[in-house]
């Protein structure tokens, strides 16, 4: 009886450890799904701005005026004007 106990409880116990060690498994999976996730937005916004970049260059090139200001020059220049209104 104590040896049939004993192998039951051995066996339970390789249960619980298969189980952590499949949740640190999933745990970690988790992990470089995010990382990689992002990566992937990282790549995403380095792709726009090169895309932005190449317009303007292509729009300064053709002598077109620039549509868009970046948003550091609006957010600048709006900042200006506030500043001139007050004084």
């Amino acid at each position: 009886m104590c040896r049939a106990i004993r192998s039951v409880f051995a066996a339970l116990r390789g249960l619980f450890a298969e189980g952590a060690l499949s949740n640190l498994k999933s745990a970690l999976d988790v992990s470089f799904a995010n990382v990689n996730l992002a990566d992937g937005r990282l790549l995403l916004a380095q792709a726009q701005n090169e895309l932005k970049s190449g317009e303007a260059q292509l729009a300064a090139a053709m002598g077109l005026p620039s549509e868009t200001t970046s948003p550091s020059r609006r957010n600048h220049s709006q900042s200006s004007c506030r500043t001139r209104s007050i004084l």
